[in-house]
C-alpha cells in the first residue's frame, strides 16, 4: 500500500489553474483543439499563432508568468527550436519546461530539440 505525502509537500503540488501555458502554433486547428483541450482540463491558457509573438510575449511578461511552453516545431520565420534556444539562453526563462509538438516525424528535428534541452 502506498503512503501518503506528507502534508507539507501537497502544498506545494501544483494544479491545473495554477498552471499557465503558453502554446504556439501556426495552425489554427491545431490552437483550436490543443487549446481547448487544455482548458478543458483547467489549465490557464495563452494562445500565439507565431513563434515571432511568442518571443514578443515571453519579452513582455514578468519572470514566471508561464509554468510550460507548448510549441509547434515546423513554423515559418521563427519556429519552436529557435523558441527553445532563445528560452534556454535567456536566465529567467531557463528553467522553464518546453514541450515540442510536431507532425513532422524527422530525425533531426527530434535530434536537435533533445540537443536544445
Amino acid at each position: 500500500m502506498p503512503s501518503a505525502m506528507p502534508a507539507a509537500h501537497l502544498e506545494s503540488v501544483l494544479h491545473p489553474q495554477d498552471v499557465h501555458v503558453l502554446l504556439v502554433d501556426d495552425e489554427q486547428l491545431s490552437r483550436l483543439v490543443v487549446g481547448n483541450l487544455l482548458r478543458k482540463c483547467d489549465y490557464k491558457v495563452t494562445v500565439v499563432e507565431s513563434g515571432a509573438q511568442a518571443l514578443d510575449v515571453l519579452q513582455r511578461s514578468l519572470p514566471g508568468t508561464f509554468q510550460l511552453i507548448l510549441t509547434d516545431v515546423m513554423m515559418p520565420d521563427v519556429n519552436g527550436l529557435d523558441i527553445l534556444r532563445y528560452v534556454r539562453s535567456n536566465t529567467q526563462l531557463a528553467d522553464l519546461p518546453v514541450i515540442m509538438m510536431s507532425a513532422n516525424e524527422r530525425k533531426d528535428a527530434v535530434f536537435e530539440a533533445i540537443r536544445g534541452g
